[in-house]
């Protein structure tokens, strides 16, 4: 029989229950044209999020044990299950904002045959801690950028690269023609996704970053958590630039800190008060953030090693 899917959407949950009913719900309301189809693959959920993904009729689960996860790994699974021109790939917690969603990302292959990855805008959550939505807010603003390698090159390039390379799978799409060129590598903890990014780039292709295309996307780490992502990060990075940071980058970091501290307390306090937070719950979120951006210092400082 004929396939005639164009997009197959592939989502990664774990223990996605608060929000995965409508994550999929949106998915499956997307104002286009092409005919898709969803794969969603569990690494392990313990909560109702298996439950609820099963009452979505024509939607392909597979379950995976928790230690079978790995970010390249899983999405590399899917993408060999998908049967469309064009992969989209999307985190169980992250929510696309509207109807829009994925043509606004899909319409960027009709405009440049050398675009072969677009990512999407990411916008904090409720209830995110104020000192990441400030963060995601100025890391993720809505202007698009079409990022290739063509007019850098040396130190210019390598000045402007971590920029350059930058690219989620929390929200993406690629031609899969190009990803069976190029899968995901499956031997870094984190950070595959701009691996990706880079490889693609170095041979000549466009990322595009389209803020048009929104998702709504953040994480209310633990102190714990911030010090493994950001260990994690730390490794995965040194891998992807090829060398390591130096010790006076550290140094000069740690001694900077107190002065960063205020700089973002500061920007809390201000944000706090515009937004009606109280008093007591602008003093939290600036215990918070300091906490938290020592965590992940920490953690780039142990993974630099």
């Amino acid at each position: 029989m004929r396939n005639n899917i164009e997009i197959s959407i592939i989502i990664l949950t774990k223990n996605a229950e608060s929000n995965i009913h409508k994550t999929i719900s949106i998915v499956l309301s997307q104002e286009i044209n092409q005919k898709l189809e969803v794969i969603v693959i569990d690494s392990g959920s313990t909560d109702r999020t298996v439950e609820i993904i099963k009452k979505f009729p024509g939607v392909t689960l597979v379950q995976k044990r928790p230690d079978e996860f790995q970010h390249g790994k899983t999405r590399n699974i899917g993408a060999k299950m998908a049967r469309g021109r064009y992969l989209v790939f999307l985190n169980g917690d992250a929510i696309p904002k509207d109807k829009k969603w994925l043509g606004s990302l899909l319409n960027n292959f009709e405009r440049d045959e050398k675009v072969v990855g677009i990512y999407s805008r990411h916008i904090p959550k409720e209830n995110c801690h104020i000192y990441m939505a400030l963060e995601i807010s100025s890391g993720m603003r809505p202007i698009k950028e079409t990022k290739n390698f063509s007019y850098l090159s040396g130190n210019d390039l390598q000045r402007h690269m971590l920029n350059l390379i930058r690219f989620s799978t929390v929200s993406c799409a690629i031609k899969k023609e190009i990803w069976k060129q190029m899968p995901f590598v499956e031997d870094l903890p984190v950070a595959e996704d701009q691996q990706w990014s880079k490889r693609v780039l170095a041979a000549g292709y466009t990322i595009v970053y389209e803020p048009s295309s929104v998702v709504i996307h953040s994480h209310n780490y633990t102190r714990r958590q911030m010090f493994k992502y950001y260990y994690d990060n730390s490794i995965a990075f040194n891998t992807i630039l090829g060398k390591k940071k130096s010790s006076f980058n550290f140094l000069w970091r740690l001694l900077f800190f107190p002065i960063r501290s205020f700089l973002e307390t500061s920007s809390i306090l201000k944000y706090g008060r515009e937004n009606g937070y109280s008093v007591h719950q602008i003093f939290s979120e600036m215990i918070i953030a300091i906490s938290s951006r020592f965590s992940a210092l920490l953690g780039e400082i142990y993974g630099n090693k």
